[in-house]
């Protein structure tokens, strides 16, 4: 009976140790960013942290040194997760290391595992020193003056109304010219060499040639082949360019049309019970001065299978339906006035189809493509196919922040202060929330105060700092628990 008692009197000390010992360590905060050992944007930085602890304060060092024996900020009694570092303290193209401890009721806890970020790169100093910068023109390769409307921006801006013009003493850095207007009568302006913007140089002359091209005229053929020969007869097309033609038969040609980029446009007709499969050397040709700019459209023998045409509509990827104006070419004829999708064509013969858009579709918004292809071809002796043209819309400043909050992994909702810092900065007082129309570029967010009664937070997910692309969207979830009280000693 002794030896038990010895062995119960040990257990009953051992648990009163236990009780009355020393209070459990305060847990190290946790970095988030910027992360480890990438490069900052700028010389004052937010350093965003997270911690398991509320009501804990918060000392940050920041060093040069990884043994942080040079400190640059040691800034204690922080109540928040997160320091924008002032101005003045870091230099560009240098690394620096930072960590952060908790301290709460007069414990400290240990300090986090520290991380290093690299600044900015050191910008180079503006060029000093002044230049020249000519302009000149040319009309089909050969040099002209006269009149032209044009300007130079840069570090200081020029304008000019003829050519060659010299500008002297001019600051030295990048230029870009601008067209305006004039040059050759009946010419058009065909390119800028040697580039649209140069770098000047000090004591030198960078000279920017403006190239025109006279609009003279050339012919234009248009020729058919079935099944690979040449084959003549009644077809109708229009040609739409610098001039607008027409045709109903081929061979067709137009004598001195005028100087420029040409599209064949087929409508109908060519041989009985044939359907057109391509036009080569490909539907949009440029007619050059004094040449010959031939079209072929080519059919092939076969069935006349019957088919449907789609056209349709999305916004950011979601299908929608409205007013739009459109035209489509192909076999079946040209449709003209169409002004609403989903539309569909059905018992369309084999052939080349194409969509034009010319007007309409959601408000506010852009026409960014038009797919697969704003030109796709039924193959011949297809068996009654579908194909389907989508006019792809995309919003403007779409880009969003959510802030949302969880307690004990489950949903909530409710009072909550928050910041979030970045190209765009704004505070809100309440989750779920969203941020609208955000610009892009990294963001963080540091929670203040409030969220569910007796609960801490515990983490930010999936990170204090994310990266928001164009017409993307962020969620911020704050990850509240509950707190569980224990019951003193009596």
């Amino acid at each position: 009976m002794r030896k038990y008692a010895i062995v119960l009197l040990v257990g009953m000390v051992a648990l009163l140790g236990s009780a009355c010992g020393e209070p459990v360590p305060l847990p190290a905060p946790t970095l988030e960013a910027p992360a480890n050992g990438s490069t900052v944007t700028s010389l004052t930085p937010i350093l965003a942290w997270s911690a398991s602890t509320s009501g804990a304060t918060y000392r940050l060092q920041v060093a040069n040194d990884a043994n942080f024996s040079n400190l640059v900020i040691d800034q204690q009694n922080l109540a928040g997760l997160s320091y924008s570092m002032p101005g003045g303290k870091l230099t560009e193209g240098q690394t620096y290391y930072w960590k952060v401890r908790a301290s709460k009721d007069n414990q400290d806890s240990s300090w986090s595992t520290h991380w290093s970020l690299l600044t900015p790169a050191p910008q180079p100093p503006p060029p000093s020193g002044t230049s020249a910068i000519t302009v000149s023109a040319t009309v089909d390769g050969v040099s002209w003056t006269g009149s032209v409307s044009y300007g130079l921006s840069g570090p200081q801006a020029f304008s000019g109304s003829s050519v060659t013009q010299t500008f002297s003493n001019v600051p030295v850095g990048t230029y870009t010219v601008t067209y305006y207007g004039g040059g050759p009568s009946d010419a058009t302006l065909a390119s800028i060499t040697p580039q649209l913007a140069q770098t000047t140089v000090a004591g030198s002359t960078t000279n920017f040639t403006l190239n025109f091209n006279s609009q003279g005229t050339g012919d234009i053929r248009v020729e058919a082949t079935l099944d690979d020969m040449l084959w003549q007869g009644s077809v109708r097309y229009t040609l739409h360019g610098p001039t607008s033609l027409s045709g109903s038969s081929v061979s067709g040609l137009f004598k001195e049309a005028r100087y420029g980029t040409y599209t064949l446009i087929y409508q109908s007709g060519g041989p009985p019970g044939a359907t057109l499969v391509s036009i080569t050397p490909k539907p949009t040709q440029t007619n050059i001065l004094g040449n010959v700019t031939t079209f072929y459209l080519n059919f092939v023998a076969g069935s006349n299978a019957k088919n449907t045409i789609m056209v349709r509509a999305s916004l950011d990827g979601l299908s929608w339906s409205g007013s739009i104006h459109y035209q489509t070419d192909g076999p079946g004829g040209r449709s003209d006035d169409l002004f609403s999708v989903p539309g569909n064509y059905y018992n369309m013969p084999n052939g080349m189809y194409t969509v034009g858009y010319i007007s309409g579709g959601p408000a506010g918004a852009t026409l960014t493509s038009i797919t697969p292809s704003s030109l796709q071809i039924v193959p011949t002796l297809s068996g009654g196919k579908a194909i389907s043209f989508t006019f792809r819309f995309h919003s403007v400043a779409t880009s969003e922040i959510r802030v949302e909050a969880t307690l004990d992994g489950l949903p909530w909702s409710g009072p909550c202060e928050y910041t979030v810092s970045g190209p765009y900065t704004d505070s809100h007082g309440s989750v779920p929330y969203t941020f609208k129309n955000v610009p892009e570029g990294t963001y963080t967010i540091t929670y203040w105060h409030d969220g569910p009664l007796d609960s801490v937070l515990q983490s930010v997910t999936p990170s204090v700092a994310q990266d928001l692309v164009p017409d993307g969207t962020i969620v911020y979830t704050l990850e509240f628990a509950d707190v569980v009280a224990v019951p003193s000693e009596q």
